[in-house]
């Protein structure tokens, strides 16, 4: 049973679910604050991960807001030891990249300025491809849990461990670590950037791309939009959060900046644009109590009524790319 204000928006889960593999929270995963705010149902979910079908039930849940550490977060999910084990399964073709990513050359730009010696160590480096496209005279390591792009990695001649539990064998300290794509995929993001903080070399930075819930994509869609309808999406932070992570760790923001993870032309820009906006528009006035029949007869949002999920706005500019630097 879970008591919720309706007047306050604030709700406090009373207990744990019996299924022990969907965990419902009694507080915030991050900091712990029993104040968050119920912001709506997610999108249902595709009984899949990583695009491939799975075993486990994924349930969609509801989309929390901590008004303490401002992450928000996937309520009631899968605990992080399900994640890491469907993580592990996943073949080497699912995230495989044969181009480099339109953000890579201004990472490596931050890890020439922020790191303290020529070591890095990509945090989910799948098959090593962001690795690959790094200059020789770096020292490349990296963190993956698929187990087949793990190999594809180790092979390419990298130092690859499979979990964060294993950096235990790796001896030295890294310059930077870089984190594209990573956080947003971890129920406890702090807990992880704490256990990396620790491998840093004095003066080390970590490099995090990730979505960023303070921009106006966000704001306009909440719960509604496209990248926390994806069941391998937990965690949703903002640069608040990154603040309040900063200070929990030790560490200092060095630079920040928003941007689009994958930018493309104005025109694609703007038919994102409005798919989204007519997606969330339909979906709202049928929770509003408008009946499905009604907004059918309206031309657009009647078909995106009928989309079973979010249209992706990929172009959309609500990442946040950030660097926080040991003190």
């Amino acid at each position: 049973m879970r008591f919720q204000s309706r007047t306050a928006g604030i709700s406090t889960p009373a207990r744990l679910r019996p299924d022990r593999d969907a965990l419902r929270v009694s507080a915030c995963p991050a900091c712990g604050s029993l104040f968050w705010k119920n912001c709506g149902r997610l999108p249902e979910l595709r009984q899949t991960f990583g695009g491939l079908p799975v075993e486990v039930t994924l349930e969609s849940g509801d989309l929390l807001h901590c008004s303490e550490c401002d992450m928000y977060f996937r309520e009631p999910y899968v605990s992080q030891s399900v994640l890491n084990g469907l993580y592990a399964r996943l073949p080497a073709t699912v995230w495989a990249c044969d181009n480099p990513r339109p953000y890579w050359p201004q990472v490596l730009e931050l890890m020439l300025r922020y790191s303290p010696n020529r070591t890095v160590m990509d945090v989910g480096c799948f098959s090593g491809s962001f690795l690959e496209w790094l200059p020789g005279s770096w020292r490349k390591l990296g963190i993956e849990p698929s187990a087949a792009a793990r190999t594809i990695a180790r092979d390419k001649g990298f130092w690859v461990c499979g979990s964060l539990d294993e950096l235990v064998e790796l001896s030295e300290h890294v310059g930077v670590m870089v984190l594209c794509d990573v956080l947003e995929h971890v129920v406890n993001p702090v807990a992880m950037l704490s256990i990396l903080a620790g491998k840093l070399s004095p003066g080390g930075s970590l490099i995090v791309l990730t979505g960023a819930t303070d921009t106006v994509p966000w704001r306009l869609f909440g719960c509604d939009y496209w990248y926390c309808s994806l069941p391998e999406h937990v965690s949703f932070l903002s640069r608040r959060w990154f603040q309040w992570a900063a200070i929990k760790l030790g560490m200092s923001i060095r630079w920040v900046r928003y941007l689009s993870s994958e930018p493309t032309s104005t025109a694609e820009w703007s038919r994102g644009l409005v798919r989204a906006t007519a997606y969330t528009l339909a979906r709202r006035l049928i929770r509003k109590g408008v009946s499905p029949g009604v907004v059918n007869k309206v031309p657009l949002l009647g078909r995106a009524a009928r989309w079973t999920s979010p249209p992706w706005w990929r172009a959309a500019k609500d990442h946040v790319l950030i660097v926080l630097s040991t003190t």
